[in-house]
């Protein structure tokens, strides 16, 4: 396994700890004291309805500039592939932090793409599929780099194994659809799988930095928690899908 980050910056770790804590407070307490509206469609991954709204808000303005521009959105699925590369290529030297940071881009990437795919009318059939296989190959190379990253460790396999069960999501889902089954349920879908994986990642290196220690038990749980709750959201979509068809 490659040498990850430097693990003994307390006074950094602390700074960048109550900078996001603060960042954190400010962004989504609000949330909790905003009234849900009787239309607001029902939350089944772990994110819940209200933070997935906040994050199409909060990407909005950004879409609504690169629209203004004349961006297409099939460029963001591009630079999306391009950013999934780095964060696999981060994974696989180590770079723990960067590589969270940049999976978390890469995730609003995913969402900004389909919001300015709205915004501007240009949801099509090949849209919905270059967008499809772009995030097929966004997946991919990040666990690529963690299964590098802890060859030679028994995380190596739950590497593999979250990526299997994460493209099952997907393909479930996919493969319901074209049989006019719309099934979303689950606790760990895409969006879900950024979040842990990517925080995962970014506080793993922060407390290690904290407390001095060079293992990562925070990447690793992330890890786990990707692997296992992936591979139940990929049968329990399984099972709903297969009632529907009775």
């Amino acid at each position: 396994m490659p040498a990850a980050e430097p693990t003994c910056r307390p006074t950094l770790a602390l700074a960048v700890l109550l900078a996001i804590a603060y960042l954190c407070l400010r962004n989504f307490l609000p949330l909790f004291s905003r009234p849900e509206g009787a239309a607001a469609p029902t939350a089944t991954g772990l994110l819940g309805f209200r933070l997935r709204a906040w994050l199409s808000e909060a990407v909005a303005p950004l879409g609504d500039a690169l629209v203004r521009r004349g961006i297409d959105p099939a460029w963001l699925t591009a630079v999306q592939i391009g950013v999934s590369v780095l964060v696999g290529l981060a994974y696989y030297c180590g770079r723990l932090f960067t590589a969270g940071w940049l999976l978390i881009g890469s995730g609003t990437l995913d969402v900004l793409d389909g919001y300015m795919a709205r915004a501007t009318g240009k949801v099509s059939n090949r849209g919905a599929f270059l967008d499809s296989v772009g995030d097929r190959y966004a997946e991919l190379f990040p666990y690529a780099g963690l299964g590098f990253f802890y060859r030679g460790s028994w995380l190596g396999p739950v590497a593999v194994i979250a990526l299997v069960g994460s493209l099952l999501v997907s393909y479930v889902r996919a493969r319901a659809a074209a049989l006019g089954v719309d099934c979303k349920a689950g606790m760990m879908q895409r969006p879900e799988r950024y979040v842990v994986l990517g925080f995962g990642s970014i506080f793993d290196v922060i407390f290690g930095n904290l407390f001095c220690t060079p293992a990562h038990p925070l990447l690793a749980a992330s890890l786990v928690a990707v692997a296992v709750l992936s591979q139940a959201t990929a049968i329990e979509r399984v099972a709903i899908v297969l009632r529907r068809l009775d």
